[in-house]
């Protein structure tokens, strides 16, 4: 079962203002993968162009969970982008591993969400999109991660029941944290492709629970890649006026 929210409007949508549609999947997303790379990444794939590519750098990442067997209990993940152009996204690929390569003993369960970037100190906002995802395949690259335990390094692949799109040169935030899995502790890999433009994390810890930049700063992305389309001509100066309608309807707020 996946659960979508939307505050970005999708090509399915009619209106601008943020709603939430509950959507029911078959299963977990299946197709064509695209090729897993070691030497640089694949331009192209089944699910669309690669519109933003940040390689797994095979050392380390945080923790991304949304229930752990450990103090503090719960962390998530953030890490911003931008796009050159208006775009459609309905794929979503990512690599992680777990603690210690221990493994989900069933199901493994994920939740997708995009933020807006907040005034000030430019951390995740509001929710734009939310959709949760059962039963997510994971495929062992054949790589191990050089961290204790020398996990496996997996790639993961989604795709959206309801297609993203976003604007172009607007920073938004993109979170992907496993939901629930008491006996597995995800890790988002660190990827190092440039520009090196940081990530941020939010914890019981942090301070006021509230999102701050990882430290060191700046030093380290996380492994994902967005997979869509740029649009004709002629749509993108509807992207753009739903760009803009977007950023002035802030959505409420959420933890």
């Amino acid at each position: 079962m996946g659960h979508v929210r939307h505050g970005l409007r999708t090509r399915h949508s009619h209106g601008l203002i943020a709603v939430v549609v509950v959507a029911a999947l078959a299963g977990p997303a299946h197709g064509n993968p695209i090729p897993w790379y070691e030497d640089g990444p694949q331009p192209h794939g089944p699910g669309g162009t690669v519109l933003v590519d940040r390689p797994p750098s095979n050392v380390g990442g945080l923790a991304s969970d949304t229930l752990v067997n450990e103090f503090p209990g719960w962390q998530r993940v953030a890490d911003d982008f931008s796009l050159s152009h208006a775009a459609i996204i309905d794929r979503i690929v990512f690599f992680g591993f777990h603690h210690m390569n221990i493994q989900p003993v069933a199901n493994e369960d994920f939740r997708i969400r995009v933020y807006d970037q907040r005034p000030g100190d430019l951390l995740p906002g509001s929710v734009l999109y939310e959709q949760s995802f059962s039963n997510v395949p994971r495929t062992w690259t054949g790589r191990f991660v050089l961290v204790s335990g020398a996990p496996q390094e997996f790639r993961y692949e989604v795709d959206l029941s309801l297609p993203l799109e976003l604007p172009a040169t607007t920073t938004l935030w993109l979170e992907v944290a496993q939901i629930g899995d008491i006996n597995s502790l995800f890790r988002w890999e660190n990827s190092l492709s440039a520009p090196l433009n940081g990530k941020a994390y939010i914890n019981p810890i942090t301070p006021n629970m509230d999102w701050r930049y990882s430290l060191p700063e700046l030093t380290t992305n996380t492994a994902f890649q967005l997979i869509g389309n740029i649009p004709e001509p002629c749509s993108f100066v509807f992207l753009a006026i739903a760009g803009i309608a977007l950023f002035r309807q802030r959505s409420h707020r959420q933890v």
